[in-house]
């Protein structure tokens, strides 16, 4: 799986040396296979592209208009919360407090 050329360094060494490892590696254009007990796992290798790497960009969207056309407005959404049903709690309160006294 490896070449007679290639360098092999194992996962532990990697994590001690990465640095210096990176810069022999774009230096010198040869590939390191990093193992791990004694299987190969990985390979550094220089980067072959032409143009450098382009960065993944993010774009950050706005909560507002997430569920545009997916939800429908009825009635009135501007008038105060007082529901019908509140009269009727309010009565039953009144009757609650007039039989407690």
């Amino acid at each position: 799986m490896t070449s007679q050329g290639d360098e092999t360094i194992t996962a532990t060494e990697l994590r001690a040396e990465f640095d210096a490892l990176l810069e022999q590696v774009a230096r010198d254009g040869k590939r390191i296979v990093i193992t791990k007990r004694d299987r190969p796992i990985a390979v550094l290798m220089p980067y072959q592209g032409s143009e450098k790497p382009k960065a993944h960009k993010i774009t950050k969207r706005s909560p507002f208009g997430v569920l545009k056309g997916q939800l429908e407005i009825t009635g009135d959404i501007v008038s105060p919360v007082y529901a019908e049903w509140a009269h009727d709690i309010d009565a039953g309160l009144k009757k609650r407090r007039s039989q407690d006294t």
